[in-house]
């Protein structure tokens, strides 16, 4: 993890009310997601995990909504944990918005991570060996 924390430090801090993308190197951290493709980015894990900074506190001490742009894998139970705590558990079964409306204080000054629960991620049967749960397409701090 502190491998992790030391790349996250050298990002680029997010700025709230941006749109990022799926291909996005320079603001996230993607720990157990397959590499880009043409529009989104699949977990490749059932438990994925996005890291990223924000360096100024008022942009913590307001409540935000995190918006995702997910597809997934057939029927998939997605729980999102944000910084440690649990914010909501879903059972998606086709593209949608997510939206995580967080409290004051739940995101922080500095390193941040959405963690992404995926228990019933699975191998496709079109030949992908990937064990795949959901496809992000962008991300919303608003």
């Amino acid at each position: 993890v502190n491998r992790v924390s030391d790349v996250v430090r050298g990002l680029s801090p997010l700025s709230i009310g941006v749109r990022y993308g799926y291909d996005d190197m320079k603001h996230f951290v993607w720990q157990g997601f397959a590499p880009a493709e043409s529009g989104f980015r699949w977990t490749n894990q059932r438990r994925s995990a996005i890291y990223f900074r924000l360096d100024r506190a008022t942009d913590t001490t307001q409540a935000h909504d995190l918006k995702f742009e997910v597809l997934p894998n057939g029927l998939q139970e997605v729980v999102l944990v944000i910084n440690g705590s649990e914010h909501t558990e879903r059972r998606l079964s086709q593209q949608q918005k997510m939206v995580v409306e967080t409290t004051p204080n739940t995101l922080r000054p500095g390193v941040n991570v959405i963690e992404i629960l995926t228990p019933w991620a699975r191998i496709p049967s079109n030949g992908d060996q990937r064990l795949l749960g959901v496809a992000i397409s962008e991300i919303l701090i608003h």
